[in-house]
């Protein structure tokens, strides 16, 4: 059987599922996401933190099942450069910051 790793980043959470090839949900994994709300709208997280989060949410699956596939859901307003296999910000500024506004959507 072919499975689809689904990855969906999210504000406060990164959470992972695996999904058949009939599009039925089999299992889910979640990891927690430190966030900073400095003001309203707003939100700060580390690139750092972002990565580790991710990893944490799929290895469990990984380890279960043979992925033929992956989906990435994020939604940001500002990105970062990460170093290839350390998971690092290459920027200079080290958090991801975004904001949103009814106006703005």
């Amino acid at each position: 059987m072919k499975y689809l790793l689904g990855i969906d980043q999210g504000t406060t959470q990164t959470t992972a599922v695996i999904v058949d090839e009939r599009g039925e949900m089999l299992e889910k994994n979640s990891s927690q996401l430190p966030a900073r709300f400095p003001q309203a709208g707003w939100v700060e997280q580390e690139p750092e933190d972002i990565v580790r989060t991710v990893r944490e949410a799929c290895a469990p699956l990984l380890e279960k099942y043979d992925i033929t596939a992956v989906g990435f859901d994020n939604r940001r307003q500002d990105l970062r450069r990460l170093g290839c296999g350390n998971g690092r910000s290459r920027d200079s500024r080290h958090r991801l910051a975004g904001y949103a506004r009814a106006g703005d959507l």
